[in-house]
C-alpha cells in the first residue's frame, strides 16, 4: 500500500508506472540485486536504469579512494596496521582506477607530500603492514639499506 493524502489507496488503484517505482526503489536500497538483474526484471537496458530517478536516489555512489583506504586501517598504539591485500613482500596494497597502490605510499602522499621520484618511502618501525604516517620517512635505496644494516635486519630470502 502507498500512502495517500486521503489515506490508503489499494494496490490495484495505483498507477503500474507508481507501483514499478516503488518496486523499484526497494530492490535498488536493499542491494540484493545487481544492477543488471534489476534492469532486467523492468525490461531495461542497465544503462536506461541509471537514468531512472529512482536509480539516482537510491543506489549509493562508489567510496572514494581514501575511505576505501581507511577501511583496511587498524589502529594499535604505535602502528597502524593494514588488515587489506599484501604482496608477498608484506606491504600493503589496494587498487585505484584499476592500478595497484603500496598502501604505506598512499598514506604517505595523504598525510605528508607527493613522493618525489627515485625516493622510496621507509618505516622507522620496520612493519611493512604500518601505514602511520609518523612512522614513514623518504629516503634513496641506499639510505634504506644503511637503515637496515644499522638496525641488524638483513634481506629476507
Amino acid at each position: 500500500m502507498i500512502k495517500n493524502l486521503g489515506g490508503r489507496i489499494p494496490q490495484n488503484k495505483i498507477p503500474l508506472f507508481k507501483r514499478r517505482a516503488e518496486i523499484m526503489a526497494q530492490l535498488i536500497y536493499k542491494e540484493k540485486f545487481s544492477k543488471a538483474d534489476i534492469a532486467w526484471m523492468f525490461n531495461l537496458h542497465p544503462s536506461q536504469l541509471s537514468r531512472t530517478p529512482e536509480w539516482k536516489k537510491f543506489s549509493k555512489s562508489k567510496p572514494t579512494p581514501i575511505e576505501r583506504f581507511w577501511k583496511y586501517v587498524k589502529k594499535t598504539n604505535t602502528c597502524w596496521n593494514w588488515t587489506g591485500g599484501f604482496l608477498q613482500s608484506g606491504y600493503g596494497i589496494f587498487t585505484i582506477n584499476n592500478k595497484i597502490v603500496r598502501a604505506h605510499r598512499f598514506s604517505y602522499e595523504l598525510h605528508k607530500n607527493k613522493i618525489p621520484v627515485n625516493l622510496n618511502v621507509c618505516h622507522s618501525c620496520d612493519n611493512p603492514k604500518c601505514v602511520n604516517p609518523s612512522h614513514l620517512w623518504l629516503g634513496t635505496h641506499k639510505e634504506n639499506m644503511d637503515d637496515m644494516m644499522r638496525k641488524g635486519r638483513k634481506i629476507k630470502k
